[in-house]
């Protein structure tokens, strides 16, 4: 796949090419055709993470900013505390388009931001329910949603990360869309649990929970 005038980055699992667009780099191109997708992705996950906190009180993070740019996000009050977050130039937002050529490309995993939504027109797409059963995703000429693992801590596990992968023996010739709405990695987030207060960052959580890249 190409996009933006961007050939296929060859990522670290055999059977697979990809593409990843990030907000910075559609939005240097005079014409993209990506960006339209890119700014429609963004606006539909967005869009449903506010949903998300409407429906769930306990999920209203308090985001604070300093003059560097720097955040933190704990148990909160405000929704539109949130917007600084998404917002930030470093938060990583990605629209990938991946091409799979063979098997392994994608195996289990979760991904580390708020949401992902992807394409699952073939219905290649498997998830894992809380039985540790792999469930088929089906097809669909829409889209498919999922949590990632900054929303799981934030909603303090309501709403939990799933693992998906591609089934065996259904990746190759694949073509599919991914948009993955995220936190900058610099981020601290103030967790609460049994044992009082914990604090670190998108990307130390996005290390020590997350079980490959997504």
């Amino acid at each position: 796949p190409s996009a933006c005038g961007l050939g296929p980055e060859l990522v670290e699992l055999p059977g697979k090419e990809c593409v990843h667009l990030s907000k910075a780099m559609v939005e240097r191109q005079e014409e993209c055709a990506a960006r339209a997708a890119f700014r429609g992705f963004d606006r539909l996950a967005r869009g449903l993470l506010l949903t998300l906190q409407a429906a769930e009180p306990s999920f209203q993070p308090d985001v604070y900013s300093d003059d560097q740019g720097h955040f933190t996000a704990g148990a909160g009050v405000y929704r539109d505390k949130l917007k600084p977050l998404l917002d930030s130039t470093d938060a990583g937002h990605l629209l990938s388009i991946f091409s799979y050529t063979g098997e392994g490309a994608c195996v289990e995993h979760v991904d580390r931001g708020f949401i992902t939504l992807v394409t699952n027109t073939d219905g290649a797409l498997q998830v894992q329910d809380s039985q540790s059963r792999w469930l088929d995703v089906p097809a669909t000429n829409g889209l498919v949603a999922f949590a990632g693992k900054t929303l799981e801590f934030l909603t303090q596990g309501k709403y939990r990360a799933v693992p998906h992968r591609i089934a065996p023996g259904k990746a190759s010739g694949r073509v599919s869309l991914a948009f993955k709405l995220r936190a900058p990695l610099a981020a601290e987030l103030v967790l609460q649990n049994g044992d009082g207060t914990t604090v670190t960052t998108v990307g130390q959580l996005f290390e020590n929970h997350v079980d490959a890249v997504g």
